[in-house]
């Protein structure tokens, strides 16, 4: 089987399955408890947030584990909402769905929401940005997706967040599919808050962070324990934390070497042989800068429905977009936010590569879906 959805979930690597196993078994404790057992399971906890924030060039106090990135965000919006009722919410147009559902929330309660227009690359509009904050005299939270999870675009983070800072407002990335893809440094922005997970690069399902940032304020908002210093009340998930703090040391590993240049020829031959293969084929988000792993392709006449249903049969995973509405039949809210007409957009397909991935498969992955189109437009034509 060929997976190329990785921007869904990537397989955990054996070496962070391996660093999980004795937390399952033998060392399973609560980091809570003062015995022997629950020393080493706070230890081993200790360990994996100072892994996971050298990855992102943080202070370990300065993270808080939660389930995942959804989590994070919604934390983060359902803060500054209770702290500061009156600021305003500015958010992008091609922003992840669990950002807009909380953006939902924060209008449900009474706050006001502006959604800021994208480019056709899918990049914010930066005017419309600073016209946004001039119209928040209350304030602002900006909440912006710092790699698009369906094109792979990336965010002018570093303008939009000097642009808001500016304005005295707060700002949080969405930073899912970015982090272990691409080098960051939290202190290079002007940011307050950040959200990621692990199973973004190599690690386990379950688990994410929040990064607030040494300016900030954050305010628990689940009570019942004094965990992770009162931020997140609950016991501790060892195991799941210390998957994560191997997952982000090897992507720390993968980073400063030649891994993401390679991932990013892998990416670009994908679409070389495929527009040799498929002529009119047309990538989303190619005027940008982009995630070294996403390829968001139109084939004409191909309906992306079809083609996905056909590549699955033979063994090759993808994407229509977010996988967190895989079901839908709805066209990708965010192609039409880059104003892609309703049948480029149906006609789209998102193919995400791991850092396992390797040119050969990919070349073959790329025969598979050249002849899988050909099927597909036979069978149309019958």
């Amino acid at each position: 089987m060929l997976d190329f959805d990785a921007n869904a979930t990537t397989t955990p690597d054996a070496r962070v399955r391996e660093a999980m196993w004795p937390y399952f078994g033998e060392a399973c404790g609560n980091a809570s408890s003062p015995h022997r057992v629950g020393r080493r399971a706070l230890q081993a906890w200790q360990g994996a947030v100072e892994q996971v924030a050298a990855l992102i060039g943080a202070h370990s106090e300065e993270l808080i584990f939660t389930s995942g990135a959804t989590e994070s965000i919604h934390s983060v919006f359902d803060f500054v909402r209770r702290e500061w009722p009156r600021r305003r919410l500015l958010i992008g147009a091609t922003e992840h769905a669990a950002s807009f559902a909380a953006a939902q929330r924060w209008s449900d309660s009474g706050g006001e929401v502006a959604v800021l227009p994208v480019n056709e690359q899918g990049l914010l509009d930066l005017q419309a940005l600073n016209e946004a904050l001039k119209a928040a005299p209350e304030g602002a939270l900006l909440s912006l997706i710092a790699a698009n999870n369906e094109t792979g675009v990336l965010s002018p983070v570093a303008q939009a967040a000097a642009l808001a800072r500016g304005c005295g407002a707060l700002v949080h990335l969405d930073a899912a599919q970015w982090v272990g893809k691409v080098p960051l440094n939290v202190s290079c922005w002007p940011i307050d808050y950040l959200s990621f997970s692990a199973h973004k690069f190599h690690g386990p399902q379950g688990i994410g962070a929040l990064w607030v940032g040494p300016q900030s304020r954050f305010r628990a908002w689940l009570g019942g324990g004094e965990q992770q210093a009162q931020r997140r009340a609950g016991t501790l998930p060892v195991a799941l934390a210390v998957g994560f703090g191997a997952a982000a040391e090897l992507a720390a590993a993968w980073l400063r070497g030649e891994g993401p240049q390679r991932l990013a020829q892998c990416r670009d031959a994908l679409e070389a042989d495929l527009k040799a293969a498929l002529p009119g084929l047309r990538v989303h988000g190619a005027g940008a800068a982009r995630l070294p792993n996403t390829s968001c392709l139109a084939l004409p006449g191909v309906p992306a429905a079809d083609l996905r249903l056909v590549l699955d049969q033979r063994g090759l995973l993808c994407s229509a977009g977010s996988a967190c509405h895989s079901a839908s039949l709805h066209p990708s809210a965010v192609l039409q936010a880059m104003g892609v007409d309703a049948e480029t957009a149906a006609s789209s397909l998102r193919f995400s590569l791991s850092r396992f991935h390797e040119a050969p498969e990919v070349r073959r992955g790329a025969q598979l879906i050249a002849q899988a189109a050909a099927h597909v437009q036979r069978q149309r034509h019958a």
